[in-house]
C-alpha cells in the first residue's frame, strides 16, 4: 500500500469529505446495511490481530456518514495484512468510503498509564494518509510494509 504523508492541513482536507454527516435522502436502509456489513467485516479481520477492548475498539456511536473508524492499540496490530483487510472492508458500492484510524503504541505507555498516540490516518481508494506531524506513525511505515508515493 502507498503511503502519502501531507501536510497537516492537506490531511485533515483530505478526509474531511467522508467524514462528514451524509444528506438525510441519502440515509436509507442501502446505506445501513452496507455500513453494518463493512463494520462487521472490519470486527471479523480486526479479531484476527487481538482482543476488541484491549488490542482495539470501533466507536459505539452511530455514524452516519461513509466512513469505518477503528481505534488500534496494540503494536502488534501494524502489519500489511491488517491494513489490507482494512481496505478490503470498506463497502463496494459505488460510492467513496474512508476508512480512519486513530493510532496508538501499547509499547510505549505515558505516566499517566495511557498508550502512546501515535497519530491518526486514513485509507483512502487504496491509499495510507497521514500527517506530517505524526512521527511516531510514519516510523511503522515499514511494519505496516508501507511504500512513499
Amino acid at each position: 500500500m502507498n503511503l502519502v504523508i501531507l501536510p497537516n492541513d492537506e490531511f485533515y482536507a483530505k478526509s474531511k469529505p467522508y467524514d462528514i454527516y451524509i444528506p438525510e435522502e441519502e440515509v436509507t436502509d442501502a446505506f445501513w446495511s452496507a455500513l453494518d456489513s463493512a463494520r462487521a467485516t472490519l470486527r471479523q479481520h480486526l479479531s484476527s490481530f487481538g482482543p476488541e477492548g484491549s488490542a482495539w475498539e470501533l466507536p459505539g456511536h452511530e455514524q452516519r456518514c461513509r466512513v469505518l473508524y477503528a481505534y488500534l492499540y496494540a503494536d502488534s496490530l501494524y502489519t500489511p495484512e491488517l491494513l489490507a483487510g482494512i481496505a478490503d472492508s470498506l463497502p463496494q458500492d459505488g460510492r467513496p468510503w474512508c476508512a480512519e484510524l486513530e493510532c496508538y503504541s501499547d509499547a510505549r505507555i505515558l505516566p499517566n498509564g495511557r498508550p502512546l498516540c501515535l497519530g491518526w490516518a486514513a485509507i483512502i481508494d487504496g491509499t495510507f494518509y497521514t500527517a506530517v506531524n505524526y512521527k511516531d506513525l510514519i516510523a511503522y511505515e515499514s511494519r505496516l510494509g508501507l511504500e512513499r508515493a
